[in-house]
């Protein structure tokens, strides 16, 4: 069981860190580890699958407001 829960968290953390692969391999292994975290508080938390999600959400948040606030050089 706990071998078959490892096995998932790291392929499933795989799989999502591929899917980025439009932000290249620092990005793909970011969103690893990101995945690996995820999976880990997924099953740390009762298999309780919004964690995960609002993780998610609030990960997409912080990118949108960075990508906001960031300043722009308009020439």
């Amino acid at each position: 069981h706990t071998g078959g829960a490892i096995v998932t968290v790291l392929v499933q953390a795989l799989i999502f860190g591929a899917i980025h692969f439009q932000w290249g391999v620092g990005g793909m292994i970011l969103t690893v580890m990101m995945g690996l975290v995820w999976g880990a508080a997924y099953l740390l938390c009762g298999r309780n699958l919004w964690i995960v999600i609002l993780a998610h959400s609030a990960g997409h948040i912080l990118l949108v407001t960075q990508l906001y606030l960031a300043e722009s050089i308009i020439i």
